[in-house]
């Protein structure tokens, strides 16, 4: 188990929700009912997709007829019953059958496949294996896009928008400046290529701020029609809630509907996805809150004549 769980951790390009996802199957938490019933002392109820074995993870994963036949027909073409017959055996095999980004799709069509699943049983959305691969292939290229971040040049390299970000995805760092409650405050949010966008906002507190930043660029890409997005965040609560680790109980009553309509399109839009980022590890994230604190001393005198500062109702970003 330790050799997986050092695998799951540290492998480059992994997504933090797909992450916590293998983290949760070796480990036996998956919430499946029959793992559930089982722990109580019952007996395992049947899959509620074939209704041959027990609803265990195992057989839900892999060995129910729709993911047999799942996993053969993707690109990986494997041959679920000659993988070994427990979670941990078999995520270990592929560790080892599986190098760098081979090892991340696998995960990635293996979380689409129980995200799927879930949304079948629980929601009545239709199943199928071609809504699996291109939610699949989705975490494929927001893999790509965490992997392969670079650095970008400082912000007087200024390009606008192509329209080829709108094939490869989007990826953006969102921040906020906040001063007092109801005073007024501003939402950033800076795009890999440079363009830095301002948003006017009026927070009820800091974490306000952030969702704000988010929200404005998440309803703007969602209008662009652009369904595929990594977007950084130095919130780490905001990131927790949209990755579905913390509730909204902690989230101020002021700001409690807009944190919920976010959390709603990541929930829906299996192609956004929120990274947390030190600000002390990160030159951009650092640069983009420094921007912000600025601004919100200086107030309108806040002008960088070779950065490129965009508003809502101009640009739709």
């Amino acid at each position: 188990m330790a050799d997986v769980l050092k695998v799951i951790w540290h492998c480059p390009g992994l997504l933090p929700k797909v992450r916590l996802f293998l983290w949760k199957m070796v480990n036996d938490a998956l919430p499946v009912k029959g793992t559930c019933a089982l722990r109580m002392g019952l007996h395992a109820p049947s899959c509620q997709i074939c209704s041959q074995e027990p609803d265990l993870p195992l057989h839900a994963l892999f060995h129910c007829p729709f993911a047999e036949s799942f996993w053969f027909a993707s690109q990986l073409s494997l041959h679920v019953h000659q993988l070994p017959a427990d979670i941990v055996g078999l995520l270990h095999t592929m560790c080892k059958l599986l190098q760098g980004s081979l090892f991340v799709s696998f995960a990635n069509h293996l979380w689409a496949l129980w995200k799927c699943r879930c949304s079948h049983i629980y929601e009545g959305v239709q199943l199928s294996h071609s809504s699996v691969f291109k939610m699949a292939e989705n975490l494929n290229r927001l893999s790509r896009l965490t992997s392969s971040m670079v650095v970008p040049r400082p912000l007087k390299h200024i390009w606008q928008m192509e329209q080829q970000n709108a094939q490869r995805g989007i990826c953006c760092y969102v921040d906020g400046s906040f001063s007092a409650p109801n005073s007024g405050g501003w939402a950033f949010t800076m795009f890999k290529n440079g363009i830095l966008v301002r948003y006017e906002v009026n927070a009820f507190s800091a974490f306000g701020t952030e969702v704000y930043a988010m929200q404005m660029v998440v309803r703007a890409l969602l209008r662009m029609g652009i369904d595929t997005a990594l977007c950084f965040t130095d919130c780490h609560q905001l990131q927790q809630i949209l990755e579905g680790c913390l509730g909204l109980d902690l989230v101020p009553w002021q700001e409690f509907h807009d944190t919920a309509e976010l959390l709603n399109v990541f929930r829906t839009q299996p192609g956004f996805n929120c990274c947390y980022i030190s600000r002390e590890n990160n030159l951009e994230s650092h640069q983009l809150a420094n921007y912000a604190r600025l601004h919100r001393i200086v107030g309108e005198n806040f002008t960088y004549p070779s950065f490129n500062i965009l508003s809502e109702d101009v640009t739709g970003l």
